[in-house]
């Protein structure tokens, strides 16, 4: 049994323009006696680079683009998850396929995950996989995670469909120097904002829906055990979806 997991991971940087990306992942049965070739902090149970690598073209029917090979998009990253003192435990759509029953979670702790970073066609992505899976065998399913991800895509869509969105500019107000010597400046920065009432209304009933584990993903193993703000994450996903995709528009001599 597969099931597909992913999230958006914002890239926590220091530049005001905060980027992330969407990573895809992959959760088996815990194999017999893997732990031994594994590190402290690498997740027991799930495909690794070259397995993932083979099973996106092959059961997802992914095609390499041109510029980046499969392999160059396939990296890890850290979940925080509920674990015993050894191993992660597994998801509940997982367990139901299991012998045995998981054990009690003793703690929260960040595991090593080999993803795959989709690129920003990632609402026809996530719109392939959810078909691909509905009409392949049950072997593979989709996570809790993922799953909120493609209805979320799927509302957002609209907002697209519609150009419900308008050109605008940020305002970065910047103070260097120390003491006396103190001066203040400012940067402006293009981007694109969303305007729609259905966005602001939905957006609430969508961060009651989202599961713990869509706010998990961290792109480097932190000292503290922490999740993404809901709120946050949605509209940090948002955004940055839109400008990617009116960035990215090719546009013809005509016009």
């Amino acid at each position: 049994m597969k099931i597909l997991h992913g999230t958006w991971i914002p890239q926590v940087e220091e530049e005001f323009v905060q980027k992330g990306a969407f990573y895809l992942w992959v959760e088996i049965e815990p194999p017999q006696k893997r732990r031994k070739s594994l590190t402290e902090n690498q997740h027991t149970a799930h495909l690794f680079k070259r397995e993932l690598q083979t099973f996106l073209m092959d059961e997802l029917t992914i095609v390499p683009d041109r510029y980046v090979r499969i392999e160059h998009r396939i990296s890890p990253q850290y979940f925080v998850l509920p674990s015993t003192d050894t191993e992660p435990l597994p998801s509940i759509e997982l367990a139901r396929y299991l012998e045995t029953a998981p054990p009690e979670p003793s703690q929260w702790k960040a595991w090593s995950i080999d993803c795959y970073q989709s690129d920003t066609s990632i609402v026809k992505r996530l719109n392939d996989i959810h078909f691909v899976c509905l009409h392949s065998d049950s072997s593979v399913q989709i996570g809790s995670d993922l799953l909120f991800w493609y209805y979320y895509t799927q509302f957002f869509k609209q907002i697209l469909l519609k150009d419900q969105y308008i050109p605008a500019l940020k305002y970065r107000e910047i103070q260097t120097g120390k003491g006396k010597k103190k001066k203040s400046s400012f940067e402006i920065y293009p981007t694109w904002e969303i305007v729609s009432h259905t966005y602001d209304n939905e957006l609430q009933d969508y961060i009651d829906r989202m599961p713990l584990a869509c706010t998990s993903g961290l792109g480097t193993e932190g000292d503290s055990i922490a999740f993404f703000d809901r709120e946050t994450l949605l509209r940090h996903f948002s955004e940055c979806l839109l400008n990617d995709i009116l960035n990215e528009l090719s546009i013809p001599a005509t016009f």
